[in-house]
């Protein structure tokens, strides 16, 4: 007789607005008790009461990654930066608005220019995918069944989620996270672990597929990338969408991503939220969407 699923959620946040970024507990937390309320009300078995959690890009203490002074030196380039602008003396009445733009820049969009970057890729990378993949694998043996992975990401946490993804999935060796890495993929071989569902919110995945010439010559040959390398397999045997992407137009970091992939069964599903109009509030509100946790109950 087969062992039983674990269903297990696990969390990645993303880019972090906060000029003092602490634990994004209060923020998993929150979204998994709307999701276990919404799936209890539609008669769903509940996931596991133990999500699988991660922090990056700040002195958190899970990491001696240089990932752990990002927001630091974000912080030290804003005052700098706002230092200089305090000695220009050039009226306009958008002036507030463009403050603000840079301010974005340097928090926001600043954890990812560091994470395309070769160095903080390798730093992030080994950072998290070591982080996750050993509470995957203390899970697994722990509760001594087979686990089932629902992964929620955020913003700059999907492109790592889908890194993740496909370095645990894909067919050739792979090298990165190093051994808890390798342990989780002979988990994924013996039949012990799989992907429920990834859901994705606020996702800057699409304008990220051109960080790389493999992917660029993709897309100019017009082809489709594979959401198997994800782990999104029709052998599962799992009801589609696996993969629902939760964006909202006004926020101009989140794109649809159906596009990009070969999605001939319905396997991935652009989801539109209303979130408010006005950026970056509106990026920080898939965290609290009860609508957002109804959708993910029911396609669950």
């Amino acid at each position: 007789m087969a062992q039983e699923w674990t269903e297990t959620a696990l969390f990645i946040h993303g880019i972090m607005l906060d000029q003092d970024p602490g634990p994004h507990d209060s923020a998993y937390d929150g979204l998994f008790d709307l999701i276990q309320k919404a799936l209890k009300k539609k008669g769903k078995p509940l996931l596991d009461p133990a999500p699988i959690k991660v922090e990056w890009g700040w002195n958190s203490g899970q990491s001696s990654e240089s990932d752990r002074f990002l927001s630091d030196a974000e912080r030290r380039i804003a005052a700098r930066v706002d230092e200089v602008e305090q000695t220009i003396q050039d009226f306009s009445v958008l002036r507030p608005v463009h403050i603000l733009a840079r301010q974005i820049m340097i928090y926001g969009f600043g954890d990812l220019f560091y994470y395309v970057s070769k160095d903080g890729e390798r730093a992030v990378r080994r950072q998290v995918f070591q982080t996750l993949c050993n509470q995957i694998t203390e899970k697994q043996s722990r509760y001594k069944t087979r686990l089932s992975l629902t992964l929620v990401a955020h913003s700059a946490g999907t492109i790592i989620a889908h890194d993740l993804l496909y370095h645990l999935f894909r067919a050739s060796k792979s090298s990165e996270g190093g051994k808890p890495v390798q342990q989780v993929r002979e988990l994924v071989r013996n039949g012990q672990l799989r992907v429920r569902k990834l859901y994705t919110m606020g996702s800057p995945i699409t304008p990220m597929s051109i960080r790389s010439e493999a992917l660029i010559k993709k897309l100019m040959n017009n082809q489709k990338l594979n959401p198997k390398d994800l782990g999104l397999r029709d052998s599962d045997g799992l009801t589609n969408p696996r993969w629902v992407n939760f964006w909202d137009r006004d926020d101009i970091a989140a794109f649809p991503v159906e596009f990009l992939y070969n999605n001939e069964n319905k396997v991935i599903e652009d989801k539109y939220l209303d979130l408010g109009d006005v950026f970056p509030p509106c990026h920080s509100k898939y965290w609290t969407s009860a609508e957002l946790a109804r959708y993910i109950a029911e396609t669950f």
